[in-house]
């Protein structure tokens, strides 16, 4: 991508078509806006919330896109003066100031800062100059430092001359795009990392459920003996014994299901 003042503006979303400042001189070099509608597409293209962290923001248009297009929150990290004044401008100019906070400070400074905010991202872009190349390394910092939301993903833009590997610190390469000299590498936090979703599976204790019926069948029937003889005593316990089994199959039925009464033991080992 070519350095020097690019033509910038927001895609999509709630701010779509502001257009945004660039840095001047030709230190920084912004995302060309087809690279950002691509990368976009990849990612979302929209959010239902979630926070994002733009570490390397230069003019900030990859966090401020993602504001726009339904990010909760945005946090801007660069070491540069007059990029932060760039970027606190274009969230100004997008209406986006209230849902972001815009710091200068080193990146991997930075990190330490928010872990010890306890901080989570759900969306991490790094747009570093070109010559760093250790992104890489980066990436295990976040991990590290917790900083890393469940199934986070992170954008790395960098040189297409330079190969980023597929697996780091837990997280796979998903997709590599390359446009011109411009390369993006995604990231997703494997599914084996991330943090398991979904219900554990209540245990069913049969001998437990045994005792529960034979006390409400033993129950019913002593009530029932003052009514009888006592010849039929005998009769009594035995209609109360297997209504007793009944009562438990019963409830193993309503806890497993008719056609998975298996026992818990057995249960177990099939998971």
């Amino acid at each position: 991508m070519e350095a020097g003042v690019v033509s910038m503006r927001v895609i999509s979303g709630s701010a779509k078509g502001r257009r945004l400042k660039p840095v001047p001189g030709t230190g920084t070099r912004p995302t060309a806006d087809k690279v950002k509608e691509a990368v976009f597409s990849m990612i979302g293209p929209y959010f239902d919330g979630g926070t994002v962290l733009d570490l390397f923001a230069g003019t900030g248009a990859l966090g401020i896109e993602s504001l726009s297009r339904g990010m909760e929150k945005g946090i801007f990290i660069d070491r540069d003066p007059v990029s932060v004044r760039v970027v606190r401008e274009n969230l100004a100019a997008t209406a986006l100031s209230d849902r972001a906070e815009v710091y200068r400070n080193d990146a991997q400074k930075a990190v330490k800062l928010l872990a010890r905010r306890r901080m989570l991202f759900d969306l991490v872009f790094l747009d570093p100059p070109y010559r760093m190349r250790d992104m890489d390394a980066m990436i295990e910092r976040l991990r590290e430092a917790g900083l890393l939301a469940p199934r986070a993903t992170v954008v790395v833009e960098h040189d297409a001359a330079h190969e980023y590997p597929h697996r780091v610190a837990g997280l796979a390469a998903v997709r590599r795009s390359v446009y011109g000299d411009t390369a993006v590498t995604i990231y997703n936090l494997a599914e084996e990392m991330a943090d398991a979703d979904g219900e554990v599976e209540d245990e069913v204790d049969e001998d437990e459920a045994q005792i529960e019926c034979e006390v409400e069948v033993k129950a019913e029937a002593e009530g029932e003996e003052a009514k009888v003889e006592a010849e039929s005593k005998v009769d009594d316990e035995a209609e109360a014994e297997t209504e007793a089994k009944v009562c438990v199959e019963t409830k193993i039925d309503v806890m497993y299901g008719e056609e998975d009464r298996i026992p818990t033991a057995r249960k177990k080992m099939d998971l």
